[in-house]
């Protein structure tokens, strides 16, 4: 069979044409895998903002608490993990300070103690810890102890309101945390 000398020459442009459109292909692959790295250092998000790299100069003070300023904290401690345990999600979301609470709906307060705070659903003994105020904040450290889920160390953070104490946030302790913030003991 005899090729006739014009398919020669389409015979080159089409390698030509394969090689080049290869040569593409390569070029915008290496880019959608490799650009978005080179390009994330001058978008991504350096520092969380609203806080500060250092610790405030001046800490917040805190002291004891007793009495009715106790009890009024523990009451909404109590409160709420005790609705949380039946499952009650609005009533522990009415526990919420009214900010957090127009910030954020019941449902999406159900989706976060369900994954972030599943041990306060299910059935627990509490332990109070540390108890402390100064009029406006609270601050209440909680030991959980559940059959199902383990121990779990958290420090509640409440705002007075005008006839009761809400909750503001819940951060995780460990048990060395826990522990240290206790009262000291007087010796009698």
């Amino acid at each position: 069979m005899v090729i006739p000398s014009n398919m020669n020459w389409l015979g080159r442009i089409f390698g030509h044409w394969v090689i080049r459109e290869l040569a593409g292909i390569i070029i915008l692959l290496a880019a959608i895998v490799c650009l978005p790295v080179w390009v994330s250092q001058w978008f991504a998000i350096d520092k969380i903002p609203f806080q500060t790299e250092t610790p405030p100069s001046g800490a917040i003070p805190l002291f004891v608490s007793r009495g009715e300023a106790r009890e009024a904290l523990l009451a909404t401690v109590k409160g709420q993990l005790g609705a949380l345990e039946q499952r009650e999600f609005r009533g522990a979301w009415e526990f919420a300070a009214p900010g957090l609470r127009q910030n954020l709906p019941v449902d999406d307060f159900e989706r976060m103690v369900a994954s972030g705070f599943s041990i306060m659903t299910s059935q627990h003994e509490v332990v109070i810890g540390g108890v402390f105020n100064n009029r406006d904040l609270g601050h209440v450290d909680v030991k959980l102890v559940s059959e199902t889920h383990g121990t779990a160390f958290y420090s509640y953070i409440l705002v007075a309101g005008r006839t009761q104490w809400f909750v503001y946030g819940v951060e995780a302790l460990n048990s060395e945390q826990f522990e240290s913030r206790l009262p000291k003991q007087t010796p009698q």
